[in-house]
Formats: structure tokens, sequence, C-alpha cells
């Protein structure tokens, strides 16, 4: 069972209107997302220059 603490942060969470830890989550796994695809792009970029060598 919860104790007093945790269940009044979840509630204040849910009027605040959600989890603002997952939020600031969710906006870090985005932008980890977008840097690995940054990242496959360019290996992928140098690959195809060095095998056309």
């Amino acid at each position: 069972m919860m104790d007093k603490k945790e269940l009044n942060v979840m509630q204040l969470d849910t009027v605040a209107g959600g989890n603002w830890l997952s939020e600031i989550g969710d906006f870090f796994e985005d932008a980890g997302d977008v840097i690995v695809n940054e990242v496959e792009d360019a290996a992928q970029s140098w690959a195809d220059l060095f095998n056309s060598l």
C-alpha cells in the first residue's frame, strides 16, 4: 500500500494534467532518437563514400 506522501504526489500530478517527470523523460527520449538517427545517417554516408572509392 502506498504511503500518504506518495498518494498526495499522485493526486497532484493528476490535477496538474499529468506526470511532469514522465514528460521530461519523453523529451529526452525523443531527443536521443533524433541524435541516433543523425549518427546512423552520417555513418551510412561515410560507408557509402568509402565503398565508392
